[in-house]
């Protein structure tokens, strides 16, 4: 349904092409007859200018954006592109209303008012849908995800993370693994190039090695279900990168070790999140908890 719904977006994006480029005076009429009936001033034909050819390109370009999003609609950048575009055009309708009094732009923004808050519902439902633990269709630059766990009988925590860039001389990937343990002075540190083994994130497993330390757990979601830490509207306009809860609330079990110190981890609560964008960020700050509430249910902050 969703990519029928896009390839009709497309057809309707190419349709408004050739109209407002080949049939302006038509367009223009159908749309005065309509606002004539509130009051509006009709809008005079300007003919073959640059504006209609400006016009002509957005709308091949969104019609191009439509189709690919139909055929692959995983890919972000094209979402952002067409939100923003509509996003801008409802904008630039308003104020020319209010600098012009004439409530036929105030039409043309309910128009494309409308064309993106159902682009953004379906944009929300395919995310909703997708699997929370799937890699990011399309080219994002930087895309990391990480777990953190902790062992309730001793307090041992671990953290680890698989980082996946594009560098300059193309993708490079590497895992991080932070050991810590209360009272024992600063936390051990390692990271190291992804290699054949180095990071394995199944639905069940969660597996890794490197420089003198390795892991090998179970976890399973535990009733919180996975969401959107940084909301699609901020996304779509380029304010933000995006990070996913994968699974914030996770039960995990296994060993792990450190120089051939083995660390038991006995069922206990932690968590997964994604993180991925254009680029890295500058640096992060972030407190979070799972823990069990008083009626016995995961809770997470």
């Amino acid at each position: 349904m969703l990519r029928g719904l896009l390839r009709a977006y497309a057809l309707l994006f190419f349709a408004a092409g050739l109209l407002f480029v080949f049939g302006e005076r038509l367009t223009l009429a159908w749309i005065g007859a309509a606002g004539a009936l509130a009051g509006a001033p009709a809008l005079a034909p300007g003919g073959a200018s640059l504006w209609l050819g400006l016009t002509g390109s957005l709308m091949a370009v969104l019609t191009f954006l439509a189709l690919r999003l139909s055929r692959a609609p995983g890919r972000a950048e094209a979402w952002d592109a067409l939100l923003l575009s509509k996003t801008v055009s409802s904008g630039l309708f308003v104020l020319f209303a209010a600098r012009t009094h004439n409530p036929l732009f105030l039409g043309a923004a309910a128009v494309d008012g409308g064309i993106l808050a159902h682009l953004l519902v379906l944009r929300a439902r395919y995310e909703g849908a997708r699997d929370p633990l799937a890699p990011r269709p399309g080219p994002p630059a930087y895309e990391a995800w990480f777990a953190r766990l902790g062992d309730p009988a001793t307090g041992r925590a671990l953290w680890v993370r698989r980082v996946r860039r594009d560098g300059p001389d193309g993708p490079e990937s590497s895992v991080w693994a932070v050991f810590m343990e209360p009272g024992r002075g600063p936390v051990a540190v390692r990271r190291w190039a992804e290699a054949p083994g180095s990071w394995t994130l199944a639905p069940d497993r969660l597996q890794g090695a490197g420089p003198g330390v390795s892991w090998d757990l179970s976890w399973s979601a535990r009733g919180v279900p996975a969401f959107a830490v940084v909301p699609a509207w901020l996304r779509a306009l380029g304010l933000a990168r995006g990070y996913d809860s994968a699974a914030p609330a996770a039960r995990f079990e296994g060993r792990a070790s450190l120089d051939g110190a083995e660390w038991t981890f006995s069922p206990g609560l932690g968590g997964l999140g994604h993180v991925w964008g254009e680029g890295l960020g500058r640096g992060w700050w972030w407190a979070r908890a799972s823990f069990e509430d008083a009626r016995g249910g995961p809770a997470v902050v």
